[in-house]
């Protein structure tokens, strides 16, 4: 019996230094998976609140019975979707013409026509900084992503136009 004993500690004497070899082996693993969940939360974060933002803005915009008073509103809505972080920047409004429109399309009275329905459609972008560079870029590595949104909304108040 006592010998049997003596053969268990001997056993686990010589056990125990595996463990340590097996951590020091796949440490190099972790930091690797960490810094990918970042990217990966930051990432989701960015293109939700693109989403979100572009959203809220052309439902701002399409309130209005004004091409001049939709730019304003939508811009007014973009403010609620301020980001003070050093990885993502403020969603911006994209006002050049094919990404800001809004049309009413008068009949020959000035009265809108609901055949071709009056909308407005709004186009956001949000910039990312990722803190690890991210191999699936267009230029190799790149820890910069860029996220655009568009979206279209019909007018919810389309007014007679004077000319």
């Amino acid at each position: 019996m006592n010998s049997r004993i003596q053969q268990s500690q001997s056993a686990r004497r010589q056990n125990n230094g595996s463990a340590l070899v097996e951590l020091a082996s796949i440490a190099w693993v972790l930091p690797i998976a960490s810094m990918l969940t970042i990217n990966a939360a930051l990432v989701g974060f960015a293109a939700w609140m693109n989403d979100a933002a572009c959203r809220d803005v052309a439902r701002a915009a399409a309130e209005e019975p004004t091409s001049a008073k939709a730019l304003l509103a939508a811009n007014n809505a973009l403010k609620a979707f301020a980001v003070k972080n050093n990885y993502a920047d403020t969603p911006t409004l994209l006002q050049n013409d094919p990404d800001f429109q809004y049309e009413i399309f008068p009949d020959e009275n000035g009265n809108p026509q609901l055949k071709k329905g009056p909308y407005v459609k709004v186009t956001t972008t949000m910039d990312v900084k990722l803190p690890a560079p991210v191999l699936f870029a267009k230029n190799g590595l790149s820890n910069q992503l860029k996220f655009r949104q568009s979206y279209t909304y019909p007018l919810l108040c389309p007014r007679k136009i004077e000319k």
